[in-house]
Order: C-alpha cells, then structure tokens, then sequence
C-alpha cells in the first residue's frame, strides 16, 4: 500500500505512524505506554494516536478500554 507522506493521522505525519505501530507488531497487545516508549512521546500524545488508531479502525479496543 501506496501512503502519501504529506498525510497525517491523529496529527502525526502516517509515515511516523507506521513505522510506530510496525515496532509494535510484534506484541499483542499495546498501551499508552508501550505507545508512548515506541512513539518516543508523552502520554497525551501516545494517548491521542491510540485514539486516532481506533478511529481509523486500524487498532481495536481492548476490554472496553479506551487510550484516557
């Protein structure tokens, strides 16, 4: 799949995005703080891609959870 760079998702440019959640393929579940580790953010940011990933339907929710 073809991603535009100039494209943002939650915004944070998707080739950022990417290459965060490909880091975190390999486990199978995620939180803000695996997200914020791999992200190389702080938790509202880590929080607001989480929540940008489920919107986008590209991550799920986990046991009702949501990214607060």
């Amino acid at each position: 799949m073809r991603l535009d760079p100039n494209e943002k998702l939650g915004g944070f440019p998707v080739l950022f995005v990417r290459k965060v959640v490909r880091s975190l393929n390999c486990r199978m579940l995620w939180d803000v703080g695996s997200v914020q580790k791999a992200a190389g953010v702080d938790l509202q940011d880590a929080a607001r891609l989480i929540k940008a990933l489920v919107r986008a339907r590209l991550a799920k929710a986990n046991r009702g959870r949501d990214a607060n």
